[in-house]
């Protein structure tokens, strides 16, 4: 009876623990400037999507628009005081901080120093802008002193030309952000690389908005997928930023946990190949990304996969685990590929069982079959784009060697797009939970711990 008492008050202590979670969201949208500066069209939008996907997953959403240097200064003393004072009545704070509008660098005395431009200001020179303008890196010294569990600081600024000779006078040309550290439990994410504008096309708000809402994901994970997928509209100069402190791997936007539906989705956009989409279908052909799949195949048919998922046909990849658990699964695939414990070797029966394990989110399954695409093999040619793809899923539903092994590609450019930022923060906390391999890794690139 004590032992089940004891049992009921951790019980008791846990669910009050998640319920004094406070998430506070603090987003401005600066669309009138000047003719000298330039006038966007987007920011407000960018706030209201932004706003839709913070308060379905619990934030309480302040919004400012077209704010001078005075309401935005006030705007942020008031969030950062909110936030303070709720983490002082015990609750355990989640703070989100976005900023739409222009934004440009200024090299002072060999550092760079970021800027968020207010609105209406007619900042023209260098000292105008150090007048009127207001230093990020202040703010977000101020957001790191703060008590709150999780900071989460986004600015996509700096989204088109000024039409003022910013070139010679701030920063010798660049008009983006410097980097800035940032202590554990905050992530800093900039819509473009420093010394790069954006474009004004809301497509950073749009899939940051989409990634928040997305199930079952970790929020480290939620803006690794946003990054990468914004990756793919800019050029290679102009890749977004990002920078995390260890955030809590509890923590998580739309809930950690998934149904099945939404876990066989996300895996089938993880693959995002028809045959993929098309097993969704047969599975739910009445569930709520039925739209969505039927758009995704449409898609790649006009316009094919260059590195389609391998033989064997969807139905064998469907099937082939039937009652087995998935450790058995795996284990039968191994078994086709080496021809032992009494199996025949059978190559296509591999490629099915492997497939199915790593369906299944057996993650090691899904880091064999990425170390299988790293090489030419009897189940695969090599594959680097198919590799990075795998090992993602792994990384995903938290195996740590797939995340190192992500990690290195993302940062050498192998199979994806080349972002040291990024592959430096799989390295990192790939190695953080114990991967000596990733460890060691980072010594070889020159990476800190």
């Amino acid at each position: 009876m004590r032992f089940l008492f004891v049992a009921l008050s951790m019980l008791c202590l846990s669910l009050t623990a998640q319920a004094e979670e406070k998430r506070i969201a603090l987003l401005i949208g600066n669309n009138d400037y000047p003719a000298s500066v330039g006038r966007l069209a987007n920011t407000h939008n960018d706030v209201s999507k932004l706003k839709a996907s913070l308060q379905a997953t619990g934030f309480e959403v302040i919004t400012g628009l077209d704010q001078n240097k005075l309401s935005m200064l006030t705007a942020i003393d008031n969030f950062n005081a909110r936030v303070n004072s709720e983490a002082a009545l015990g609750k355990q704070v989640v703070a989100f901080f976005y900023y739409s509008g222009h934004g440009v660098s200024l090299n002072r005395d060999g550092q760079r120093r970021n800027y968020l431009l207010p609105a209406k200001e007619n900042i023209t020179s260098s000292l105008t802008l150090t007048d009127r303008g207001i230093d990020l890196s202040n703010v977000i010294s101020t957001f790191a002193a703060s008590k709150a569990k999780a900071f989460f600081v986004i600015s996509d600024a700096c989204r088109n030309e000024l039409e003022v000779s910013f070139t010679r006078s701030v920063g010798g040309g660049g008009k983006g952000f410097g980097t800035i550290p940032q202590r554990p439990g905050m992530l800093i994410a900039f819509s473009t690389a420093a010394g790069a504008t954006a474009p004004d096309d809301g497509k950073f708000a749009e899939i940051l908005a989409t990634q928040i809402k997305t199930p079952g994901k970790r929020a480290a994970v939620t803006f690794l997928d946003a990054v990468a997928e914004i990756s793919t509209y800019r050029g290679l100069n102009d890749q977004p930023f990002l920078s995390a402190g260890r955030l809590p791997n509890s923590l998580c936007f739309a809930g950690c946990q998934l149904g099945d539906e939404d876990r066989y989705w996300q895996n089938m956009q993880e693959l995002n190949v028809v045959s993929g989409y098309e097993l969704y279908l047969k599975k739910y052909p009445n569930g709520r990304y039925v739209a969505d799949a039927k758009a995704a195949i449409g898609r790649l048919r006009v316009s094919p996969s260059p590195t389609p998922t391998p033989s064997p046909s969807p139905k064998m990849a469907e099937d082939a685990c039937g009652d087995l658990n998935d450790d058995d699964c795996f284990k039968r695939a191994l078994f086709y590929v080496s021809g032992s414990n009494g199996y025949v070797k059978n190559i296509p029966k591999a490629k099915a069982f492997s497939l199915a394990a790593c369906d299944r989110n057996l993650a090691i399954a899904c880091n064999y079959l990425a170390n299988l695409h790293r090489q030419d093999t009897e189940l695969f040619r090599k594959n680097f784009h198919e590799a990075t793809k795998y090992y993602k899923k792994g990384c995903i539903v938290g195996y740590s060697v797939s995340c190192g092994m992500l990690g290195d590609m993302v940062y050498r450019g192998i199979g994806a797009d080349k972002n040291t930022s990024q592959g430096e923060q799989l390295l990192r906390n790939a190695c953080s939970e114990g991967h000596s391999w990733s460890c060691n890794k980072m010594k070889e690139l020159g990476i800190s711990p």
